[in-house]
């Protein structure tokens, strides 16, 4: 038989055979599965086999009531050898030409005709469950092409092709049209056995012609497509949605009209806004609620789909290619225009929405228009386009010529003309009035006479600079979050702060000038993050708007040459190196210091500066804690320190933290180390001598290093006293606890983006600025003021007279004669007695008056 000796041999993957076992089937569909079965094995489809392959099957009902058998091949496609498409794309309809006479049929259960190699069939057998397996299970085999198996489309193009071949060669002046089952046969006059020999050479192949899908008049049904006698156009789908939409539903709506763009006039500014609304979804039963602009859109294109935008071809008329220009992209058309007649529109030709380019200047997107106007005109006619028209004047299509690589690469090896002039067509009037405009005044030479002006840009700012006389002048931007935007923020505002004179701009940043060079007549890609959208949308408006030339150059920075140039840039780069440190926001996010910090320093209100260390994406995350509570302290430097070892992870292997902090000033320093053994400890002790002096007394806990008679001969030899806190009892170490929390916290604060860094060079860098920051920026109370640690620790204090205090101790109920108070802060005191300084709760404090009858009287508890 011809089938079998034209069914093409499958390939397959080296492999074990594959089994899967088949799941249970309710009664119904089980009943189903075995009418179905026995029905394609009368057929002859299928065939009782032993094969070592199995696959599911199971039913489902169809819209119409009757059930229809699946087969779940997916195990069997992953060692099948893939075959390429024979057919890349479906036909354009619109390429038969007006007048001929049109006939369409479709094949009768195509995959079902068409037989598989022997070799082939055992690859896809399955196996019909029985009811609590009362007996041996029946195993079936496919005989033909099964659906759902990868390689049935390419086997049915090819079948079909094969079975079509003599039909062909009998009648070589018909246009015959083949995809997949679906066969369109056409010219100027159909002969009348036309019909009968093309079943007779299907026949031939064992392939059946549906006689109720046999068409003959028109409106025709192909593909999809409605064929009038002057114009086809796609079947089109309901555009009307409930709103809210879910948004799976949306994403399908706007991947049909797509597939409807090349046969209509639906341009991206006219999409743009549905477009967007596919950016509020992130799951596919999210709803989208759509705004009064989309919906309009959606009423807009009802209004398009009722109009004719294409049209047949002519025969014998050769191709030409229009650009056209809308307000976001331009798009263009496949056309012919015979002589003395309309315009014929074939197809229009759009550009992606997103394209992978930030930035698409104007005449990129024209050269792309016009190669896949090309490219598309040789895969339609075989020939290219006769004539490009383009959608600018001359002079400017030179200019674009002279300076755009893509423009010349597009049009290279085109022989035929170039047009200025677009068709008279009313379907083109509403974009083909759009003006276009190439980097007009965007100049490619410096201007003379102009205001040269610098820009910068800083991770936390940009900045213009300019002179005026002998006199250099700034203007710093908003604070920005990485370079690149400074230094596009800076561009903006110079054109924003000179707007009605010629510019010269001279940046070191190529990216910028790249930018500012194509923007105005670009495209900017939506999909990107909301203010660097906003920063590139503003420059593109301050260009558009512009009526001055403007001129923007590139130069290298920071190399050793003469001239205003390079005076200029320097100036630029030394204000946005120093910028930051008149801005609250750029110095916290160096330093990471405090609130009170930040309000000292810069002297701004308190609830400013705690705004701006809210709004630190690392200090926001780090929770505040109560301030410190009463514990004994140093009343003045050096008198009394603690010292700990903490743990810090990511300095592994120095993750041990040596932290000695002095009890009066809060004087922190820390060192790395690789243990906490003594020898660690003594190391540790003598850097801090060397930064902060030498103590009278020392208290640390009762770890083996401190205990060490080693550490004793130690703090002997350097002459401090050494004491220890209650064991196991880390409230008497509360103040260096606090001071490990704290600095612990900075270290996360000051965590760079580059992560960890892995030398102990690196590290012992990161701990330093973390000091810097506790001990010179961040402030401490001291009793009427606050200062730094580093002017608590190493200022001279004057000496005031003592104020004069009485106080009670628990679990006394007498209050003592009056007595110098010698410190006091949130919640804790100490007062000078004849036995020494007394610590007492700052609760238990009262102000010594003259008058009597205003204090407490000695040996009596206050009243409640």
């Amino acid at each position: 038989m011809a089938a079998a000796s034209t069914a093409l041999a499958l390939s397959w993957k080296p492999h074990s055979p594959v089994w899967v076992e088949q799941w249970p089937l309710p009664a119904e569909k089980l009943a189903a599965l075995n009418a179905l079965v026995q029905e394609q094995c009368t057929a002859r489809h299928l065939e009782p086999t032993t094969s070592p392959y199995n696959t599911p099957v199971f039913v489902i009902r169809k819209k119409s009531g009757k059930w229809r058998l699946l087969h779940d091949l997916r195990a069997i496609n992953k060692i099948l050898e893939p075959m390429g498409p024979l057919q890349c794309g479906s036909p354009n309809p619109n390429l038969i030409p007006q007048g001929f006479q049109l006939a369409v049929i479709d094949l009768k259960d195509c995959f079902f005709s068409i037989p598989l190699q022997n070799q082939d069939k055992k690859y896809f057998a399955f196996t019909v469950p029985v009811l609590n397996n009362f007996c041996p299970t029946q195993r079936y085999q496919w005989t033909v092409l099964p659906q759902g198996m990868l390689n049935s489309p390419t086997l049915c193009q090819h079948y079909v092709n094969t079975a079509l071949t003599p039909f062909r060669q009998k009648f070589p002046s018909l246009l015959v049209y083949h995809y997949m089952d679906d066969i369109l046969v056409a010219a100027p006059v159909l002969p009348k056995e036309w019909l009968s020999h093309l079943t007779s050479s299907l026949q031939g192949y064992g392939l059946q012609i549906a006689p109720e899908k046999v068409q003959i008049h028109e409106p025709f049904q192909y593909l999809g497509h409605k064929l009038h006698a002057t114009y086809s156009v796609p079947i089109l789908p309901s555009l009307h949605l409930p709103n809210p939409v879910t948004y799976v539903v949306l994403q399908q709506l706007l991947g049909a009209i797509n597939w409807l763009r090349p046969y209509y006039q639906i341009t991206t500014q006219t999409l743009r806004p549905l477009f967007m609304a596919l950016t509020q979804g992130k799951h596919p039963s999210d709803l989208i609620i759509l705004s009064t602009e989309q919906l309009a859109v959606l009423t807009a294109l009802n209004q398009f789909l009722a109009q004719r935008w294409v049209d047949r071809a002519c025969e014998n008329v050769p191709p030409k290619l229009i650009c056209l220009c809308d307000t976001l992209q331009p798009c263009a058309i496949v056309a012919q225009e015979p002589a003395a007649a309309p315009l014929h529109i074939l197809e229009w030709l759009y550009l992606p929405h997103s394209p992978p380019n930030t930035l698409s200047p104007l005449e990129l997107m024209i050269a792309q228009l016009i190669t896949k106007g090309r490219h598309r005109c040789r895969a339609l006619f075989a020939l290219d386009p006769v004539e490009i028209v383009l959608p600018l004047p001359l002079r400017s299509t030179e200019s674009a010529l002279a300076f755009s690589d893509a423009l010349q690469l597009a049009l290279a090896g085109f022989v035929g003309s170039l047009s200025y002039h677009t068709n008279k067509d009313p379907r083109l009037h509403a974009i083909r009035h759009i003006p276009t405009k190439f980097r007009n005044l965007c100049q490619h030479t410096p201007i003379a006479d102009a205001l040269t002006v610098f820009t910068d840009g800083s991770p936390t700012r940009g900045v213009v600079s300019w002179r005026s006389d002998t006199q250099w002048h700034s203007k710093f931007t908003t604070p920005q979050t990485s370079p690149q935007r400074a230094e596009l923020a800076a561009l903006c505002l110079a054109f924003s702060y000179f707007p009605n004179i010629p510019l010269n701009v001279i940046t070191d940043s190529l990216y910028v000038a790249n930018v500012g060079t194509a923007i105005a007549g670009s495209y900017v890609t939506p999909l990107m993050e909301r203010s660097l959208l906003a920063l590139f949308l503003t420059l593109q408006q301050l260009l558009r708007a512009r009526t001055h030339p403007f001129f923007i150059a590139h130069i290298r920075s920071h190399l050793p040459l003469p001239g205003m140039l390079s005076e200029g840039n320097a100036y630029a780069d030394a204000q946005v190196r120093i910028s930051w440190v008149y801005s609250p926001t750029s110095s916290h996010a160096f330093h990471h210091q405090n609130a009170k910090a930040l309000a000292h320093q810069f002297s701004i209100p308190l609830d400013e500066a705690k705004a701006v260390v809210q709004q630190c994406p690392q200090c926001s995350s780090l929770h505040s804690y109560p301030p410190t509570g009463v514990n004994p302290r140093g009343l003045g430097a050096n008198q009394l320190w603690q010292m700990d070892v903490t743990r810090f992870p990511p300095f592994s292997p120095w993750h041990f933290l040596h932290v000695t902090v002095d009890t009066y000033s809060g004087y922190l320093w820390a060192t790395p180390h690789k243990g906490e053994r003594v020898r660690h400890v003594i190391n540790h002790f003598v850097r801090c001598f060397f930064v902060m002096g030498i103590p009278a007394k020392l208290k640390t806990n009762n770890g083996p290093a401190y205990c060490s008679q080693q550490f004793a001969a130690f703090c002997s030899r350097w002459g401090v006293v050494h004491t220890f806190g209650i064991p196991y009892n880390s409230q008497g170490q509360a103040i260096v606890e606090r001071a490990n929390r704290t600095l612990k916290t900075a270290l996360l604060q000051q965590k760079t983006k580059e992560g960890i860094p892995p030398t102990l060079p690196d590290k012992e860098e990161w701990l330093a600025h973390v000091l810097y920051t506790i001990n010179h920026l961040n402030l401490v109370f001291d009793g009427t003021h606050y200062v730094s640690r580093l002017q608590k620790h190493f200022r001279c204090k004057e000496e005031l007279p003592a104020p004069k205090v009485t106080y009670r101790q628990l679990p006394g109920t007498t209050w003592s004669a009056p007595v110098p108070l010698i410190t006091w802060g949130r919640g804790y005191a100490a007062v000078s007695t004849p036995q020494g300084p007394v610590w007492v709760p700052a609760r238990y404090i009262r102000p010594w008056k003259e008058d009597p009858t205003c204090n407490p009287q000695h040996g009596m508890a206050p009243g409640p």
